[in-house]
């Protein structure tokens, strides 16, 4: 959308657009354009896609600056993008995360690492940048040279995921072990003995975690070996593939697979179409996350649904009350949020076949 320029508009001292400058050229009142910039839902879309044509016209910057003298304190916040993990999983809670800091009106610095080691890089950069508060996405959240650096540099930081010290920084994460628990069992009540597992990357605590669970609850329904059907993956669709080979081709295979993340579930489901193994008659398959690919392949995929983007957003929140309290000289107490899972029964799962 194209809209036409008026000459003549007054500019900020600096020669910059203003909100006002916004307001009058999208035809709108200067408190629409605020609660565009802020994110606010009530803004109609018709009426966003106006005020944000008009900011990109006029190249408007709201100035932070002002709004901390005006009484509302916008912080500089940093997040780590580890390209190595799962990019579905991430991108999720990067979203939650834009959504809840375009509310509130604070800036956000991204940077991708190709390691955790690389992440360690990154916050000398945030430091500099004048970065208050990072967010740490797994596995970055259980890497200990990265919290001992960020716990030296005196700043706050909230980890999404297992693996951080509960005393050092606050934390936002699901119940891993529990969620797998719950998945075992439905197959298990579906009348499965023979469930395969599939590892996720062992650099992230979530991907232990899960299968603990799973050998937890196959144990304690007498299953004396589950891990006779164990194979290794790292979270992604191609060692997903692999291991669903690895699985399928043993004399007594599975009757159904856990896959410990959406992505390497999807690749087993794609295996069995490639062999002509039916699913669910032939092989009941389960992931973990509910992920968009959950629901884009056919059959459509059982798994656990963690609250990803909620997530995210209450990582912010939790972070911007931390940098809030040590800004105002109070003490920064780490907290421990505990989000609830959910287990979706789709096409991917029935009773094995007779």
């Amino acid at each position: 959308m194209h809209l036409p320029l008026e000459t003549g508009r007054k500019r900020s001292a600096k020669g910059g657009a203003t909100a006002k400058n916004v307001a009058v050229l999208a035809g709108v009142s200067p408190m629409t354009v605020s609660r565009v910039v802020n994110g606010d839902a009530r803004v109609r879309p018709d009426r966003r896609a106006v005020v944000e044509a008009a900011i990109a016209q006029l190249g408007y910057q709201p100035n932070l600056a002002a709004r901390a003298l005006a009484g509302t304190e916008a912080f500089r916040i940093g997040m780590p993008f580890p390209l190595s993990s799962g990019k579905a999983y991430l991108s999720e809670l990067l979203m939650g995360g834009l959504d809840q800091i375009g509310a509130s009106g604070h800036q956000f610095m991204l940077k991708t690492c190709e390691t955790p080691d690389g992440a360690r890089e990154l916050i000398a950069t945030f430091i500099a940048a004048g970065v208050q508060g990072v967010i740490l996405p797994p596995p970055l959240c259980a890497h200990t040279g990265l919290i001992e650096d960020l716990k030296r540099w005196g700043g706050v930081a909230v980890a999404i995921g297992p693996g951080c010290p509960v005393e050092t920084f606050s934390s936002v994460l699901v119940d891993n072990r529990e969620a797998a628990r719950a998945m075992t069992r439905f197959l298990l009540s579906l009348g499965h003995r023979r469930i395969g597992f599939i590892h996720g990357d062992a650099r992230h605590p979530s991907a232990e975690l899960r299968h603990q669970g799973f050998l937890e609850t196959m144990r304690e329904a007498g299953i004396a070996e589950p891990d006779r059907w164990l194979a290794h993956g790292a979270f992604d669709f191609q060692s997903g593939l692999v291991a669903a080979e690895n699985l399928l081709t043993m004399k007594d295979r599975p009757t159904a697979i856990f896959a410990a993340n959406d992505a390497t579930a999807a690749a087993v489901v794609a295996y069995a179409h490639r062999v002509g193994m039916h699913i669910p008659d032939e092989l009941s398959v389960a992931g973990f996350d509910d992920m968009p690919i959950a629901t884009n392949i056919w059959p459509m995929l059982t798994t656990i649904r963690q609250p990803v983007a909620d997530m995210g957003r209450e990582a912010i929140d939790l972070l911007v009350a931390a940098m809030r309290a040590k800004s105002d000289g109070r003490p920064v107490k780490p907290v421990r949020r505990i989000f609830e899972h959910s287990l979706i029964p789709r096409g991917s799962c029935a009773a094995p076949a007779a």
